[in-house]
């Protein structure tokens, strides 16, 4: 569906040898009605499907979308970028067309990968025409980078309700038999990749927070001896070596397509995020749209969207502790349990892809309705 990078790179070297050219600059895709590419990164995870859903929407729309590559000879097509790395690979004074891209997280001072990603949109960002972020704190960020109001949209990484159900006594049984999990184990849920590049994944990616996941789990199994551990994802070696250390219970299952995982939320007892750095992520609505208690730390939209027990439970980073502890009352007590899942689900259902058309609407035909920058 997205170009692979190789591939990128040679199509901006035809590019570049097309644009110097005298061969009439035509619209190719003013014939098809089209005006929007739309770029992820070609890693076949999960930007892959932001993109993936981001193109219904513009479907919904009436937006017509275009072959990413074709960008790279129409000056008036204009482009979203799902992956926020993508500021600091191009030369954007020499681009065609308005760009606009997703920004989710990562500080200045968060490591090298995300100060060259800061470092280009203060010094190029006459060049950057829209930004969506996915929560408020990165929206003052960008303000404080030099972007106008204007240039910015919130909209939360969404949910497509069509993967997820509320889970019941029923759902739960017939899944944990389907995946092999002890039907009276309290099972965890972690699904986020955790580890550096995407081999093995046995060097943590500390961002991901997988160590402060491994000690709120320790103290977790210390008051719940029957703790079982359920991981999804690429490269969680790391996690996986923890709780063999711990002698703790876990099973980690591969999943062959991203809508699968509606089924595994329906085997767990409560989700944890344990991040220091994220601009969603994904699982908080996808546990409420399971109807599974959520407990995070206080990073990215989990910090808008979740109101502290009241729809789930927001921790302080790196306070295991209290990861612990939330957990724990999740998991033990029932009532408060279905009073918060059930204020989950009813967030969740505001947070659908189909529930942010109206703000895509305004995002996107800013985006296509002036291609040229002039």
């Amino acid at each position: 569906m997205i170009p692979k990078n190789k591939y990128e790179k040679v199509f901006r070297a035809i590019w570049d040898i097309y644009k110097k050219t005298s061969i009439p600059k035509q619209n190719i895709n003013k014939r098809l009605g089209a005006k929007l590419a739309i770029v992820a990164d070609g890693a076949d995870w999960s930007l892959g499907w932001d993109a993936y859903e981001l193109k219904l929407t513009c479907q919904r729309l009436g937006i017509k979308t275009v072959h990413p590559l074709t960008r790279f000879f129409d000056p008036e097509v204009s482009t979203f970028h799902v992956s926020q790395f993508d500021i600091a690979n191009y030369k954007w004074e020499s681009l065609w067309g308005r760009s606009g891209f997703a920004m989710f997280h990562g500080h200045e001072n968060d490591g090298n990968e995300f100060q060259k990603i800061w470092d280009r949109i203060k010094t190029s960002r006459q060049y950057f025409s829209t930004f969506q972020v996915s929560n408020h704190a990165m929206k003052a960020e960008l303000l404080q980078a030099g972007l106008n109001t204007d240039q910015i949209s919130v909209i939360p990484i969404g949910i497509n309700p069509s993967f997820f159900w509320p889970q019941s006594d029923e759902s739960k049984r017939f899944y944990r038999a389907k995946y092999s999990i002890p039907k009276n184990a309290h099972v965890i849920g972690s699904f986020q990749k955790d580890g550096e590049g995407w081999g093995s994944g046995d060097i943590p990616k500390l961002i991901k927070g997988p160590d402060v996941f491994l000690k709120a789990i320790q103290l977790l199994h210390a008051k719940i001896p029957s703790l079982f551990v359920l991981l999804t994802g690429p490269s969680r070696g790391y996690v996986k070596n923890g709780l063999k250390d711990m002698n703790i219970p876990y099973k980690h299952i591969y999943l062959n397509s991203y809508p699968e995982i509606g089924g595994v939320y329906q085997c767990l007892d409560a989700y944890i995020v344990a991040s220091r750095i994220e601009g969603g992520p994904k699982a908080i609505l996808e546990s409420m749209a399971s109807r599974v208690p959520i407990i995070s730390t206080r990073v990215g939209q989990a910090d808008d969207i979740i109101v502290n027990s009241i729809n789930g439970w927001v921790c302080e980073k790196e306070n295991y502790s209290e990861i612990a502890q939330k957990c724990a009352q999740a998991m033990l007590n029932k009532n408060l349990r279905e009073s918060i899942t059930q204020q989950g689900l009813m967030t969740a259902s505001q947070h659908t892809y189909q529930m942010q058309s109206s703000a895509w609407s305004d995002l996107l035909q800013n985006l296509v309705s002036n291609t040229s920058r002039g």
